[in-house]
């Protein structure tokens, strides 16, 4: 039973890694993001004195302090820069393992940015392991504890405020040839047609109707697209563009916004999937 249990286990964590997640490639999220978090922990440095802050009387201690936020947000704007460029360059699809991998990044580049800003700058002192380890385990990790929730909370209040500005979520297409590439917002794709070894993606640019051709199978796009469903065998919509199924259960069309073309929809796709997926997207 526990042996059976363990491979089951392990394929729920695998499924929850492989979920494909937001990505908002806005610099107006980390900068605001890490520059809330960095004065938060600046503040609570300076007003509420934990390990001994007190007692610290180097000149300028307050603007001292406020390097602590500084690295902070550059800890932000790095890790952002570096998932930006890996999407940009050759990712295509973001996923919850990628969204860990970045938050632990995150915390290491924040966690030793401070330790030596702390030795050279705050100090005075040479950077050494003995002091790595007692400033992570005494200072860093009960600080974790504190910002994270608040983290969470600002960064979902700005995305409220901002609104477009922070961006919408971007996806890379990419297919077997160098120049087969394509960044869009996910929105803006409409549908997917096959012919052979080439597939066209029919997507809108600046509100106006557009094609591109790749050196691609329709699987191999369709894996690039979780939220595109195939209506047919040679066909790929985006569930959130479609207004209208017509015909009967021998031929039916798709009749998409944005679009004066309509997609044939096989007699053997269930109509409630489509249903179900136009009904999530309009939610979103």
């Amino acid at each position: 039973m526990a042996e059976s249990t363990v491979p089951a286990f392990a394929s729920r964590i695998a499924a929850v890694l492989r979920r494909p997640v937001r990505f908002v490639d806005s610099w107006w999220l980390p900068i605001g993001l890490g520059g809330a978090v960095g004065a938060l922990l600046v503040f609570s440095i300076v007003f509420l004195q934990p390990a001994g802050t007190d007692r610290y009387d180097r000149p300028f201690a307050t603007l001292r302090y406020m390097g602590y936020g500084v690295c902070v947000l550059a800890s932000f704007l790095v890790v952002h820069a570096l998932a930006r460029s890996w999407v940009e360059r050759g990712s295509r699809i973001w996923r919850m393992g990628h969204e860990l991998v970045a938050l632990v990044l995150l915390l290491l580049l924040i966690f030793n940015s401070c330790y030596v800003y702390l030795c050279l700058a705050i100090n005075e002192v040479p950077v050494t392991w003995s002091g790595w380890w007692g400033f992570s385990t005494r200072l860093a990790a009960p600080y974790v504890l504190l910002l994270v929730a608040p983290a969470l909370i600002v960064r979902r209040g700005m995305i409220a405020l901002l609104g477009e500005r922070v961006g919408e979520e971007r996806i890379v297409l990419s297919g077997r040839n160098r120049d087969d590439r394509l960044r869009l917002a996910a929105s803006d794709f409409l549908f997917a047609e096959a012919e052979q070894n080439y597939v066209t993606i029919h997507f809108l640019r600046r509100g106006e109707p557009e094609q591109r051709m790749f050196r691609a199978t329709l699987a191999e796009i369709e894996d690039q697209l979780p939220s595109a469903l195939r209506v047919h065998r040679s066909y790929l919509v985006h569930p959130g563009r479609v207004r209208a199924v017509e015909g009967n259960a021998r031929k039916r069309t798709a009749t998409l916004e944005g679009s004066e073309r309509t997609v044939p929809v096989s007699p053997k796709f269930e109509l409630e999937r489509l249903e179900a997926a136009m009904s999530e997207a309009g939610s979103d």
